[in-house]
């Protein structure tokens, strides 16, 4: 909403559903010494008694997630896709938030499975490998999601990364000890992982990913 700000000169209003919380975010043009600025205002309103109160709220509250997880949320696997990834990695690019670590993860030799079984299987294996991931991650403090066919990557907040190293250990021996079953099928996979920091505001995006993804690589 930054940028539609930005391009059209009026206010911008977004609604966002996140961890059962609501938040409103109201990005305003403004012009001060001939430059255009947005000046953007984020507001957790979970607890606004006058909106809960309103008997429009809850219609209001469904639609707002409806649309979330139709832009947000993978169709398949129902975590984060890729563009949700990319506009919560550039929430960390603020001095604010920083440090924060990120993971990329990829399922090695995935597509045997798909040649061996077939995509139904294929697509089985991802939804329940997410699941996984997700059972070793605080979701107050962490943000999974599908970067694009069998890759995905986590965003933990205000993490280390010798406390991310932890975490992607644990990820790692609990899906190479996991069974895969599927009627007369058992299934035994592993999955590489990569991480980095986001410790520096002057760097961009794709600086940070591209370090990852080559840890990754290596691993």
């Amino acid at each position: 909403i930054i940028f539609q700000a930005y391009k059209t000169n009026k206010t911008s209003v977004k609604f966002e559903l996140e961890y059962n919380k609501t938040f409103l975010t109201i990005a305003t043009p403004i012009t001060y010494d001939n430059k255009k600025y947005i000046v953007v205002l984020e507001k957790n309103i979970s607890n606004t008694k006058v909106i809960l109160d309103d008997p429009e709220y809850k219609k209001l509250e469904n639609s707002c997630c409806n649309l979330h997880n139709i832009l947000n949320k993978d169709v398949l696997t129902n975590i984060y896709n890729k563009r949700a990834i990319n506009e919560r990695l550039s929430k960390h690019l603020s001095k604010d938030s920083i440090p924060a670590s990120i993971i990329m993860i990829d399922i090695d030799h995935f597509k045997r499975i798909n040649d061996t079984y077939g995509h139904m299987i294929g697509d089985k294996v991802l939804v329940e490998f997410c699941n996984i991931i997700s059972s070793c991650l605080k979701k107050d403090e962490s943000f999974f999601g599908r970067f694009g066919g069998d890759e995905f990557m986590i965003i933990l907040e205000n993490v280390s990364l010798g406390t991310a190293n932890k975490i992607a250990n644990k990820i790692r021996k609990k899906v190479e000890s996991h069974i895969f079953i599927y009627d007369n099928i058992s299934l035994k996979l592993t999955c590489s992982l990569g991480g980095c920091v986001i410790d520096d505001a002057n760097l961009e995006i794709k600086d940070f990913v591209k370090i990852a993804d080559k840890n990754l690589y290596s691993a």
